[in-house]
């Protein structure tokens, strides 16, 4: 009775979310939304997420929605593959494919078909009714993108296996990359592709890219099986010290990932390492434990992969008896799972079995299933040879095609160069010239706007200045001060030093009056020692700080005098825009204002 609270109590809770989901997703289409959500933000392994489907295909049976049913069939297909639990795939696929069929669901039909093919690698009991090229052939007509790139993701495994490299290689190539996740599932299947092939420096990059994109987006699962990959390999190619440096990081990814079906192949690899350094007892504690693993999760291709490595610990150790009840034991699986390299494996050490029992019926037997399997293999390596081959002259083909290409752009580079250079050459002759006559325009357009013997801006200059600003304060309806100055005294400055005397005066006049202006404010020599201030966007008050500004700059120039600077002063007269003011019109008020502080006794400002 207390065995069956458990089983009560898992019915209630997907009883429980089975009524939430029916609630909450009244529609075909809203289920279908709801369990394309789930796929993507559910964060457990594949075992969890075969059992989270049935709510959603219960909702989709008890509604006889086919379309939704199919989809999510197809997705519970998917992760039996990835668990390698091929019966229940294959079981999923004949009993999705006839619906999927007569719904006339083209995208779903074809990546059914593709699981077929890629259940098929892993059992030889999985008959294929369908051709690899036929598929092939109905790939341009599948419309959905993703489909199309999980049928070109299977198809390429297919092929990989089955030995044609290079057509596994095109479909590899040509997988268009929408993200992350594509681009890791892309490296992986290139790094198994470039081993096949031979080609060792590639397989290491597309292997170490797989890894490092799988841990940017967080998939611990695939990140371990990307892991477990690079492994597989190393023991194949007898890396045994890589294996140890690598090993303790695979189990660690393990761990974290929290993938029960990978721990079983921590502990075959920790077995395989245990039985290189002859420890035969750890081997065999390891392999027991990687096998019921395995078993626990139904996964018969990966049990027999650890029997074949038990029964090699037998018989290195030379426990004969036992190791030939192991043959018998493993034979069926072997012959279910097994490939040609397996079977070869499987035979090298029944005829050493059968000869050390002194069963030579037996061990004559095994060593004529040797000989026919070692030919299978030797065939299989003479197709991989010449893929190699073919890949190969295709590289140094498309070297080739590079080095004339890179030869013929060089050449078109030096044409283009010349006529370059040519042209450049042509163009800094003729930039040369523009730029004497626009030089030499410029240099007059400056003597034309400026003062010679101050460099101030001159009358002119200093007029267009004060139309300028008046049209734009008229306009934006801001302030304006025109200022009027005039050098005190400066006629009895020429009497009495001399003229030279008089224009350093008006020279160093002009250098404190650009002293004592901000960057918005403008001045020019209006004519003689009379200069002309123009002062936008302020109000009238200002300029009774202009006029300190630049007495107390005349002050700070007084070493530049050969006399008393005090006798250096100036007057001003400044007037504000009014409504209907012209530039003549402030200019003689601000006049008048001038005179006026001549009048008031001189070195003042009138406003």
């Amino acid at each position: 009775m207390f065995k069956a609270i458990p089983l009560i109590i898992l019915t209630l809770v997907l009883f429980t979310f089975s009524s939430y989901v029916q609630a909450q997703y009244p529609s075909e289409q809203a289920l279908l939304e709801a369990f394309k959500l789930h796929e993507n933000t559910t964060k457990v392994n594949d075992t969890q997420r075969v059992k989270d489907l049935q709510a959603f295909i219960e909702i989709s049976t008890n509604n006889n929605w086919q379309n939704a049913w199919v989809y999510i069939q197809l997705s519970k297909a998917k992760l039996y593959a990835g668990l390698y639990q091929l019966k229940a795939s294959m079981s999923v696929i004949h009993e999705t494919l006839p619906v999927a069929k007569k719904l006339e669901l083209f995208d779903e039909v074809a990546v059914l078909e593709a699981l077929w093919f890629e259940n098929s690698q892993y059992s030889n009991a999985i008959s294929i009714d369908i051709s690899a090229q036929e598929l092939l052939a109905r790939l341009p007509r599948i419309k959905d993108i993703r489909r199309k790139r999980q049928v070109m993701l299977e198809l390429s495994m297919y092929f990989s296996r089955q030995g044609d490299l290079l057509t596994a290689l095109k479909l590899t190539l040509g997988l268009d990359s929408e993200d992350v996740a594509s681009n890791a599932q892309k490296a992986t299947l290139l790094a198994d592709i470039y081993y096949r092939i031979g080609d060792m420096e590639k397989h290491n990059d597309y292997s170490l890219q797989a890894i490092a994109l799988l841990e940017e987006i967080d998939d611990l699962s695939g990140k371990a099986i990307a892991m477990f990959n690079r492994i597989e390999i190393f023991f194949l190619k007898e890396y045994f010290e890589d294996v140890k440096k690598y090993l303790p990081l695979f189990e660690q990814a393990v761990e974290i990932a929290g993938d029960a079906t990978l721990l079983g192949d921590v502990y075959r690899y920790k077995a395989m390492m245990a039985l290189h350094e002859h420890n035969y007892p750890l081997a065999k504690s390891l392999l027991h434990e990687s096998k019921l693993i395995y078993q626990a999760h139904d996964l018969a291709y990966y049990t027999m992969l650890s029997d074949l490595v038990l029964l090699e610990v037998m018989l290195t150790e030379g426990d004969f008896s036992t190791a030939n009840s192991q043959l018998l034991k493993i034979k069926a699986d072997v012959t279910s799972y097994a490939n040609a390299y397996y079977f070869v494996e499987y035979y090298q050490m029944a005829t050493a079995i059968y000869q050390a029992l002194n069963d030579y019926k037996s061990a004559f037997a095994a060593a004529e299933h040797l000989k026919k399997y070692e030919l299978l293999l030797a065939e299989e390596k003479n197709r991989t040879e010449i893929v190699k081959f073919e890949y190969e002259q295709s590289l140094k083909t498309q070297q080739s095609e590079k080095a004339n290409m890179k030869a013929q752009q060089i050449q078109q580079n030096i044409i283009w160069a010349l006529i370059v250079i040519a042209s450049l050459l042509t163009l800094c002759f003729l930039l040369f010239i523009l730029n004497r006559q626009m030089s030499a325009k410029q240099k007059l357009g400056v003597l034309a706007n400026t003062d010679m013997l101050t460099g101030a801006p001159n009358r002119r200059a200093i007029l267009d200045k004060a139309e300028q600003q008046l049209k734009y304060c008229k306009k934006n309806q801001l302030p304006l001060i025109i200022v009027m100055a005039d050098i005190d005294l400066f006629k009895s400055i020429n009497d009495e030093f001399g003229h030279d005397v008089g224009d350093e005066v008006l020279r160093v006049f002009s250098n404190c009056s650009k002293e004592a202006i901000r960057q918005s404010e403008f001045y020019g020599r209006f004519g003689g020692e009379e200069w002309l201030f123009i002062i936008p966007q302020t109000e009238l008050s200002f300029a009774q700080i202009l006029f300190e500004r630049l007495s107390q700059s005349i002050q700070q120039h007084g070493d530049e005098f050969p006399f008393d600077i005090q006798r250096l002063t100036f007057s001003m007269g400044a007037v504000e825009l009014e409504k209907d003011d012209t530039v003549k019109a402030m200019i003689d008020r601000a006049d008048k204002l001038l005179y006026q502080a001549k009048e008031q006794g001189r070195n003042r400002i009138c406003y």
